[in-house]
């Protein structure tokens, strides 16, 4: 839970349901509230819950270095998700607001006018072939393939 009048604010997560509570400060000075949450287990479901008077329709969001998710209330208070758009591992997949409101990864997007996050790739390496001794499909790359395979031609000719 944050509260204000501490400008070093700082809430870490790790695996699990993280549940992060942030208070709209309505007086005194405040500085950014910082959330560090990582997470690499599927599924997991964490939740920043904005609690007082705070109209969801706005509440801004931009990003700032580096992937890192600004959510800025109509009072100027922001809470800062350390880098939410470099990894799933690093976003929380709720923001809750006490009129009920829910957003989701996808409903931050939207209102930034960003594209859906990408699914996760299980391997950037290219698969194998499924057999041994299989020969290589042709690659269609133009001029290039076409020479290789006139050069192959002419060595199997012996010239």
């Amino acid at each position: 839970m944050f509260l204000g009048g501490n400008r070093w604010n700082r809430l870490y997560g790790g695996p699990g349901d993280d549940y992060y509570q942030v208070d709209l400060v309505v007086s005194g000075d405040f500085g950014d509230q910082r959330i560090h949450d990582y997470d690499t287990t599927p599924g997991n479901l964490d939740t920043l819950h904005i609690r007082g008077a705070v109209d969801p329709a706005y509440v801004r969001f931009s990003g700032g270095p580096p992937g890192d998710l600004i959510v800025e209330l109509d009072n100027e208070q922001r809470i800062v998700i350390d880098n939410y758009f470099l990894d799933r591992a690093f976003v929380v997949e709720k923001i809750r607001f006490d009129d009920g409101t829910v957003l989701d990864e996808a409903a931050v997007r939207q209102r930034m006018g960003l594209p859906a996050a990408a699914p996760p790739q299980a391997s950037l390496s290219t698969p194998g072939h499924c057999c041994p001794g299989a020969a290589p499909e042709p690659a269609a790359d133009g001029l290039l393939g076409l020479a290789l395979a006139a050069g192959a031609v002419l060595a199997r000719a012996g010239g």
